[in-house]
């Protein structure tokens, strides 16, 4: 029950969200995305949650920075209908190419740190 109760004050959570802030909704969300797909399954080490943390974000990176780069227009025309849908300011063309390099040589770089 406890469970139940909680995961619909979330929903509620995110349904106020959406309706209020859109844009950050939106970032919440594929923030949200980032963390669930990389964490998933993940090898946990225990004595280094740090390292587990970033480990997770920089996978669940690859899920946006791959497709960004392959398909470059598909990805804004994604983003941006999600934005419309919900009533968000559009990225254009040049924040969304400025925002895919720069994940991009994070996730290469932590990657490489790791």
């Amino acid at each position: 029950m406890r469970f139940l109760v909680s995961y619909l004050a979330l929903a509620a959570v995110v349904v106020v969200g959406w309706w209020l802030w859109p844009s950050a909704a939106v970032l919440f969300f594929f923030l949200l995305t980032i963390w669930h797909w990389g964490s998933a399954d993940a090898p946990t080490q225990p004595q280094r949650p740090a390292l587990w943390v970033v480990h997770s974000v920089l996978r669940g990176t690859l899920l946006f920075v791959i497709p960004a780069f392959a398909w470059p227009a598909e990805m804004l025309h994604i983003i941006n209908s999600l934005l419309y849908f919900t009533g968000g300011q559009l990225v254009t063309a040049a924040v969304f190419t400025s925002a895919a390099q720069g994940a991009g040589w994070v996730v290469l770089l932590g990657h490489l740190g790791l």
